[in-house]
């Protein structure tokens, strides 16, 4: 068994397969939003489906689009982990969220049918000066605070800010449980949080460990999160020929550490080419 790998919620893989449950989502949204459950109703996530490899994951958004109610008022609203932002992330941010808006309006409809749309970002990275961690976007009129039109709003999470290990968190405080949940980079900080008295905190580390405890689930999100670094790291690399070079070879190695891990795990050739990316061909002559 792979025992080293432990896949935690800055995997953007596993946070969606853990937060598509509706039950979990509902108090992620009123935790951001600020709002009681119960203001929440007809929570519908559009795009439930998840990739069955790796090729599936390279091609699938891994945000959660989905819909509700708040108080009534029909919402919109992408949800998303970010591992690696950059300096650019606002504008792809802007992207995300119209076109969340963009997707949802008929051919004949107007403009006023616009739905308000919210676009919630838990980025481990900060990306604005503003001391605050969580900061909310609108458009506004150059030079001053009049609001040009409020109907999307953009949530900045930058967990970063946070400093938990200065702070004593109450059981009952969900919103700040939540966020150090998202934070958590390794699996004695989440198991750290096993004895927190909180339905929320829990049913969220159930799916985790059920999910990591899952031989096929583990393997595709350790290949998964393998895959987001090595693109990373190809972006970073790509005016230095030599040194992209030098990724590539060690990309394919631990590709193929992987695959051999896979292997006497007793995971069958075709699985471990679907969840690696590697040809089976490639696997079969390297005698893993």
């Amino acid at each position: 068994m792979n025992k080293k790998y432990f896949a935690v919620l800055r995997n953007d893989l596993l946070f969606k397969m853990v937060f598509v449950h509706e039950e979990l989502l509902k108090t992620v949204l009123a935790c951001v939003l600020d709002i009681p459950e119960e203001y929440i109703t007809d929570l519908v996530v559009k795009n439930g489906e998840l990739p069955s490899d790796l090729n599936g994951v390279k091609t699938s958004r891994l945000d959660i689009c989905l819909s509700f109610k708040n108080l009534g008022e029909h919402t919109l609203c992408d949800v998303e982990m970010q591992v690696i932002v950059g300096s650019d992330f606002p504008k792809r941010a802007t992207f995300y969220t119209n076109r969340t808006q963009e997707h949802e309006l008929q051919i004949g409809s107007e403009y006023t049918d616009l739905k308000k749309t919210l676009g919630i970002f838990f980025l481990l990275e900060n990306i604005f000066k503003s001391p605050k961690y969580h900061n909310i976007g609108v458009q506004t009129l150059l030079g001053t605070d009049e609001i040009v039109d409020d109907n999307i709003n953009k949530h900045y999470i930058e967990l970063a800010k946070i400093d938990f290990e200065n702070m004593k968190i109450a059981d009952s405080d969900t919103k700040m449980l939540l966020l150090k949940l998202m934070k958590a980079g390794t699996r004695e900080e989440l198991t750290s949080m096993e004895a927190v008295n909180n339905a929320f905190v829990q049913k969220t580390l159930g799916y985790v460990n059920s999910y990591n405890a899952d031989e096929k689930s583990r393997y595709m999100l350790q290949a998964h999160e393998d895959w987001k670094l090595d693109t990373h790291m190809m972006m970073t690399a790509k005016y230095n020929d030599g040194k992209a070079a030098g990724i590539t070879e060690g990309i394919a190695k631990e590709k193929l550490e992987l695959a051999k891990k896979m292997f006497q795990d007793g995971v069958d050739i075709s699985d471990i080419s679907k969840w690696t990316g590697l040809d089976a061909g490639y696997i079969t002559g390297n005698r893993i």
